[in-house]
């Protein structure tokens, strides 16, 4: 679909394939950074922390790892896409006129959204 907001041409897909494909891309760009990598040490800590206390409680002197790493694994990964995505999608997602009129640089700089937006890169 193909639609005109303000100066800007919008084309709207909705084939799941077609959006997954640069959702994958950005996530292992953003995600796998050095930056990001250090920025998220305190949720990784957290969770690896719930896993040790959860294993010294138990009474068990046998521990099967597998089924405790692949949930750590994923919370881990499930937080740092929510930490990630919840930020941008707050941003994008909010009005702003520059959007509307891209030829107006200063609407731009007035917004700061482009600022924000490098800091969560």
């Amino acid at each position: 679909m193909h639609l005109e907001l303000g100066e800007i041409s919008t084309f709207i897909v909705s084939l799941p394939k077609v959006a997954k494909e640069p959702l994958h891309k950005i996530s292992a760009v953003e995600l796998l950074n050095a930056m990001r990598v250090q920025a998220f040490r305190s949720i990784r800590e957290e969770e690896v922390l719930k896993v040790i206390k959860s294993i010294s409680e138990n009474d068990q002197s046998v521990v099967n790892l597998s089924k405790i790493i692949f949930p750590l694994t994923y919370k881990i990964t499930a937080k740092l896409l929510l930490a990630v995505v919840g930020d941008v999608v707050k941003l994008m997602g909010a009005f702003n006129i520059a959007d509307m009129f891209p030829s107006f640089k200063l609407l731009e700089v007035i917004g700061g959204r482009r600022q924000k937006l490098e800091k969560i890169q």
